[in-house]
């Protein structure tokens, strides 16, 4: 099965990258399988997707973290989105604020998790006036 839920597939080379490998096995202990998936991309990148809450402004919610093995969370910040469906307007406004959180995270410091309940809060109190099409 190519798409494994799977924490030992995630994890490629945890050789200096306890950060990373620490974050994920919390990850696992918090989140059911349902909720949270590793699937790696290849060698170097491994994509987190966590479950959001829905809201009124979008449904089926979840949040996607690419991370680079080797570089987070010292050297590079992951990519993020928000995905869902039956959106409310337009989430552009949600993901610049998702982007603009990441940016204030240190880096070399575990981000996921603070990325999740920052995003869970940004999906539960977002509608369609906070967008940018005023």
């Amino acid at each position: 099965n190519h798409e494994s839920n799977r924490l030992d597939d995630a994890i490629i080379d945890t050789q200096g990258e306890s950060i990373m490998a620490e974050e994920f096995e919390a990850l696992s202990a918090i989140f059911s399988e349902e909720e949270c998936t590793f699937i790696p991309t290849d060698e170097t990148q491994t994509v987190v997707t966590l479950k959001l809450p829905d809201s009124n402004f979008v449904q089926h919610v979840k949040l996607h973290i690419y991370v680079h093995q080797h570089h987070y969370p010292k050297t590079v910040r992951p990519m993020v989105f928000i995905s869902g469906e039956k959106w409310k307007g337009e989430g552009l406004g949600l993901q610049m604020e998702l982007i603009k959180f990441l940016f204030e995270l240190p880096l070399g410091e575990p981000m996921i998790y603070e990325l999740y309940g920052f995003a869970s809060n940004l999906v539960s109190n977002y509608s369609a006036h906070d967008n940018l099409h005023r």
